[in-house]
């Protein structure tokens, strides 16, 4: 593992999102998160990994 831990909230606040929908994307597996017994927390190396991911992918697709 690598990376600071980070909580819902605190990707919530970097992303301008609500926690509901970071727990939402998590849930769905859709952003990259592990759970501690009850707590989910995000590794911010696989966050920003995720994002860069996603931007590029945007990117791309207004591009064709």
């Amino acid at each position: 593992m690598s990376g600071r831990l980070l909580t819902a909230e605190e990707i919530a606040e970097r992303l301008q999102v609500t926690v509901a929908w970071v727990h939402e994307m998590a849930r769905r597996e859709e952003m990259p998160s592990f759970k501690l017994g009850k707590f989910r927390r995000f590794s911010s190396k696989a966050v920003e990994e995720w994002l860069r991911e996603h931007q590029v992918g945007a990117y791309k697709r207004r591009a064709t």
